[in-house]
């Protein structure tokens, strides 16, 4: 491919690598697992329609190796047409729900320094007071100390070692992953990649997430997922490209009805 490109010819070029092998889109979505959809808007550059984040650039590297293009320069060519400033959240070529998913983040960060903040200026206010209450204590006139008469111990005793129960650490949010058929997807964990592949039928990927969890599937219809194990919603519909970010603040929006 030439060394300057621009966004109207990128996806076109793609389609003629293709052509010449004689192959059609849905011998590709076989080959990669990806959907046709999101082979079609390869091709005609609609990047909109793409799934977000690291995921696109599985789909561009899965489309080259298919059509017998370098997959590594195909996604250097990609994103030099759509720089990665164009993927990022707040841009309109990243999924609705990942926009959404960092904008609860970010209320849920501000509401943490808030609390934060608050906490701080209680136990301040407390030292103050022990301060002043400790002054008092000291300035004011000892009184007599009579001892009391003493009395047979009655009650019994407790081990000074033995403190209060401790609970359980928290486990984190356990994700059950589940293939009903092969397709690519994108696993992040607290913002740090664990899973980018193609799972085959029958596969499970089990993984815990302390914050929060980022999941991209080409075929959001192939998988179904439990949260603690208990069943989530739909990913969605067969063929449908799909990213869903959940965090301790959603998870419940996920779960399944009873």
């Amino acid at each position: 491919m030439a060394a300057q490109q621009t966004a109207d010819d990128f996806g076109p070029r793609l389609k003629r690598a293709r052509d010449q092998r004689g192959l059609s889109l849905r011998q590709i979505a076989d080959r990669t697992k990806l959907s046709v959809r999101s082979l079609e808007a390869l091709e005609r550059d609609k990047v909109r329609e793409l799934p977000g984040g690291i995921f696109v650039r599985s789909v561009v590297r899965a489309y080259a190796a298919a059509v017998g293009l370098d997959p590594e320069t195909t996604v250097q060519e990609f994103l030099a047409t759509f720089p990665d400033d164009t993927l990022a959240v707040g841009s309109p070529y990243v999924a609705d729900s990942v926009r959404q998913g960092e904008a609860r983040e970010d209320r849920s960060r501000r509401i943490g320094t808030c609390l934060r903040a608050g906490v701080a200026a209680v136990m301040v206010a407390g030292a103050l007071l022990g301060a002043v209450l400790a002054v008092r204590t000291l300035g004011a006139p000892q009184m007599p100390v009579v001892a009391a008469p003493a009395t047979p111990d009655l009650a019994p005793r407790v081990s000074a070692s033995a403190g209060p129960v401790q609970e359980a650490d928290d486990p984190g949010m356990v994700f059950e992953i589940r293939a009903r058929m092969p397709t690519s997807v994108a696993v992040a964990i607290d913002g740090r990649v664990a899973e980018s592949r193609t799972v085959g039928a029958g596969e499970r990927l089990v993984v815990t997430a302390d914050q929060r969890l980022t999941l991209t599937a080409a075929d959001a219809g192939a998988l179904q997922w439990t949260i603690n194990s208990q069943p989530a919603v739909s990913l969605g519909a067969r063929g449908e490209p799909r990213t869903v970010r959940v965090d301790r603040a959603n998870y419940a929006d996920f779960l399944a009805l009873p």
